[in-house]
């Protein structure tokens, strides 16, 4: 069922994709330039929300590599725009957790998103993006 946290985290998912992808790319425009249809958007939204939310979010999560410092970089990234279990939290409050400044962890989840936006990060992400929808939908991959 879509309620208004089900909104909050859609929208936190979409600002956090538009900071990887770039400005625009949001679901509803990835799916369709997809392939997806209006309607089954619309579908895909309504009736699973959560569910895609959280294999998006599983997704994000699951994918931090690199250096012994990206998974630090990486949960900052997802405390920041809400997408951790603990909500959306200030750069201020990250920082406590890490005896960091806010300004070094502004740093900090900036090179992870320059990592996030190298092209074969962008396509894994756009791929999982739409096999996730298929899935869900119960459609084939096309």
């Amino acid at each position: 069922m879509n309620n208004g946290n089900s909104n909050d985290r859609l929208e936190q998912v979409n600002r956090l994709l538009e900071k990887v992808l770039g400005p625009g790319e949001r679901l509803p425009e990835i799916l369709t330039t997809s392939g997806f249809s209006l309607t089954q958007v619309e579908i895909l939204f309504r009736d699973y929300l959560e569910t895609y939310l959280d294999s998006i979010v599983a997704y994000i999560r699951e994918t931090c590599s690199g250096s012994s410092d990206e998974p630090r970089r990486h949960d900052m990234m997802l405390r920041y725009y809400g997408l951790a279990e603990s909500g959306k939290e200030t750069l201020k409050s990250i920082g406590k957790n890490y005896n960091l400044s806010s300004e070094r962890v502004r740093q900090l989840i900036l090179l992870r998103f320059y990592t996030m936006r190298e092209p074969s990060y962008q396509q894994s992400l756009r791929d999982h993006l739409k096999q996730t929808a298929h899935q869900i939908l119960d459609e084939p991959i096309s």
